[in-house]
């Protein structure tokens, strides 16, 4: 049936389909009004010509103010994307999203998570190679565009990694946990503040 009206829970943008293609399709979950334990997914339909290349691995985020989807980078057989759309949900239109600032650069499965206006990304394959991926905590302004690094003054702090898990604390702190780099898979979590730059091992 048709999705209900805003907010969205839960966003999935491309991936593979049965037959191991990339696709371009987007999904949102929406929490069901009589149970909040249960979530339906809908694909979102799209009118006009304008649409991101098909991929997996990209970045999704629900604008702050509920009206559309935000998609960054993602890859597909070829090509790793350092591109950036953003979805109108009631128009059901795609646009390219313009970024203001130090591009994020191409990556795919980076750890992303959202606190407010800002969305997080840290790590994530820029290319081929485990042994070149990006370190610094990076953000994206989902309403204006901006983008800027969240420098650690701490050491030791995150080493790069792609595939990693991301979440916001309580505190509104960047929680980070898992994911893989050259040496293999990681079973540690940590916390970054971005109020003052620092990193704390967890677990």
């Amino acid at each position: 049936g048709d999705p209900p009206s805003p907010p969205v829970a839960l966003v999935a943008f491309g991936g593979r389909n049965g037959a191991g293609d990339c696709v371009s399709t987007l999904w949102v979950g929406m929490e069901e009004r009589q149970s909040a334990a249960t979530v339906v997914w809908y694909e979102l339909p799209v009118t006009g010509d304008a649409l991101p290349l098909a991929r997996e691995g990209a970045a999704a985020f629900v604008t702050p103010d509920g009206s559309g989807i935000i998609v960054v980078g993602g890859n597909d057989d070829q090509v790793v994307f350092g591109d950036a759309w953003t979805y109108d949900i009631r128009a059901g239109q795609w646009a390219p999203f313009t970024t203001i600032g130090v591009p994020l650069g191409p990556r795919t499965y980076a750890a992303v998570a959202r606190i407010g206006d800002r969305a997080y990304f840290y790590g994530g394959l820029p290319l081929e190679s485990r042994l070149d991926m990006p370190e610094q905590l990076r953000w994206l302004d989902l309403r204006t565009g901006a983008t800027g690094g969240a420098v650690s003054s701490s050491y030791p702090h995150l080493r790069p990694r792609a595939g990693a898990t991301m979440a916001v604390s309580a505190d509104w702190r960047v929680l980070v946990y898992g994911g893989s780099d050259a040496t293999g898979w990681h079973n540690d979590l940590w916390e970054f503040d971005p109020a003052i730059g620092l990193w704390w091992r967890r677990a």
